[in-house]
């Protein structure tokens, strides 16, 4: 076997027991103590043959940074960004995306959070964002195994999904639009005879509690006149915030199940087929940094080529060009 031949199938031995994985994950959850939990888990479903990497909160730059270089020392050769979050609109999403300086991030003037009008995240890997749970299918089959599990006869039962939001207006609406989309979906796909959302507010002025609390109150009150009412939360893990609806409804006759979102395999589903669909995205920064292995191949070529002797200069016709101090011999 010739010495060529010999080292390419070692090559190709090395590559085959530690290739590169094709992308890495970074995960965007809210904080807090059960969702960093729960976000563990979920970058562990991805497998041993994805990095992944997790940033809680508002995120600044420099957590962001710290998680990119993780996953590029990781030798992936894409980042995907999933929002293990219940709405795309939240704006620790949308700050996120400012940093990494991605297309279709809000401007740094929109920006309120410590990480906007910093400077975007520096890499040389490709980055990509996905949508964040949303209404996708997933999360509706969530909520219809929810409904079966407390549900007696639809057609005498009405609905009434609740969110959570948090203090910012933006957050409030971003929560309202999800639920809302979930309401319909429901709507859509049962025979309850009637769905309906509220989003309470457990951070903020304490008018603007009392009337989130209030209109859930109304929503139910008003079901309950027409028969049973399932009161379902829309919640993607519990922060402390579990009392809320029972001290908003007491009083009330009503059938209520708790259970988040998170713990569920559908969610580790989701994480998964999120992840595959962003590493089929294109690059998504507005100025893509050169990659450094690009860059260091790129410096050895050029160091290589200054220690070559120069080629001769060439006139049009192909032969070498005269000297300015040499007479042109005729051909």
């Amino acid at each position: 076997m010739g010495i060529g031949l010999l080292l390419l199938r070692l090559a190709l031995a090395s590559w085959a027991m530690d290739p590169e994985p094709p992308y890495g994950v970074l995960l965007l959850a809210p904080g807090g103590e059960k969702m960093r939990k729960e976000s563990a888990a979920a970058a562990q479903a991805l497998g041993p043959g994805v990095p992944a990497a997790t940033v809680h909160g508002t995120a600044d730059t420099a957590e962001l940074q710290a998680a990119v270089d993780k996953l590029a020392a990781g030798r992936a050769r894409k980042v995907v960004v999933v929002p293990l979050m219940l709405s795309s609109s939240f704006e620790p999403l949308e700050w996120a995306k400012a940093s990494l300086g991605l297309k279709g991030a809000r401007s740094a003037g929109d920006c309120k959070g410590a990480s906007c009008g910093a400077a975007a995240v520096r890499t040389g890997v490709p980055l990509s964002v996905v949508p964040a749970l949303d209404d996708h299918p997933f999360a509706v089959q969530i909520l219809l195994e929810r409904l079966k599990a407390v549900s007696r006869d639809s057609s005498r039962e009405s609905v009434v999904l609740v969110g959570f939001a948090p203090a910012q207006d933006r957050g409030r609406k971003a929560v309202e639009r999800s639920v809302k989309a979930a309401a319909h979906a429901i709507r859509k796909n049962t025979a309850f005879k009637a769905v309906r959302s509220a989003v309470l507010r457990e951070r903020g002025a304490p008018a603007e509690k009392a009337r989130a609390a209030g209109a859930l109150r109304e929503a139910v009150g008003r079901a309950t006149s027409d028969g049973k009412v399932l009161v379902v939360a829309y919640v993607l893990a519990w922060e402390g915030e579990e009392d809320a609806v029972a001290r908003a409804l007491k009083g009330l006759s009503y059938v209520w199940d708790p259970r988040p979102f998170l713990p569920h395999p559908l969610v580790d589903s989701w994480v998964k087929e999120s992840a595959g669909m962003g590493a089929r995205m294109e690059d998504m920064r507005r100025f893509a940094a050169a990659d450094p292995r690009r860059l260091d191949g790129l410096k050895s070529l050029l160091r290589r080529d200054a220690g070559a002797a120069a080629p001769p200069p060439q006139t049009p016709g192909g032969g070498p060009a005269c000297g300015a101090a040499e007479a042109c011999a005729p051909r």
